[in-house]
């Protein structure tokens, strides 16, 4: 269906074979249902996004081009490429853009940056030697954090209330409050310190071949 929808130069069925398409899948948000802000309903999109690599003129490098957007992943639900118009194309690149920020701000980062990060902060201070070398690697890392993340439990994931501070998540993300706190929680649930190690995580994603 790809290889039919996308430009017939492109070998999708052999960059699939050689391990150069890939798929950035948002549907696990389907159980958002969009908050409100200021009377207006958010919806949050769970498309399929595929990409492909391509290298280009510098030297070994290359790039991830996307190559078909799927906003709604269902039966027969259309899928968008660089030859539909261009502003049906660009209307699948933001809704991919909206799904990728409401999960890099709740689970990479929020979640698998600052707070993973805390009972290690602690940890390292408690037990290990001011001048040991884990230690003095790691704190400069965690200068902050646990201040940093004391700030976010006030200021971001609060509810949004009009003239007071804060309430970031609640206001601008686009799921309600609860829903977002959800996809941090979902998050947190599947974080482990054996699988997130970056060799395995490069390896679980495939893209561990250099």
């Amino acid at each position: 269906t790809l290889q039919t929808a996308y430009r017939p130069s492109l070998n999708l069925e052999k960059k699939l074979k050689d391990g150069h398409l890939f798929v950035a899948d948002y549907t696990g948000f389907s159980f958002v249902q969009g908050g409100t802000y200021l009377t207006v309903k958010k919806y949050l999109p769970t498309p399929l996004a595929f990409f492909c690599w391509q290298k280009n003129s510098y030297g070994n490098r290359g790039e991830l081009i996307p190559v078909a957007i799927q906003i709604d992943p269902k039966p027969n639900s259309p899928i968008f490429t660089p030859r539909d118009k261009p502003m049906d194309w660009f209307v699948a690149k933001i809704c991919v853009q909206i799904a990728d920020a409401n999960h890099h701000e709740m689970s990479s980062h929020l979640c698998r940056t600052h707070f993973v990060m805390a009972p290690f902060a602690i940890v390292t201070a408690r037990q290990l030697a001011q001048n040991h070398p884990v230690g003095l690697l790691l704190k400069p890392h965690f200068r902050f954090m646990l201040a940093i993340n004391d700030q976010g439990r006030q200021l971001l994931i609060n509810p949004y209330q009009d003239g007071k501070p804060g309430g970031h998540v609640d206001r601008l993300l686009a799921g309600t409050l609860e829903e977002s706190l959800k996809i941090f929680g979902n998050a947190y649930a599947e974080w482990s310190l054996d699988q997130f190690a970056l060799p395995t995580e490069l390896k679980n994603r495939g893209v561990d071949d250099v």
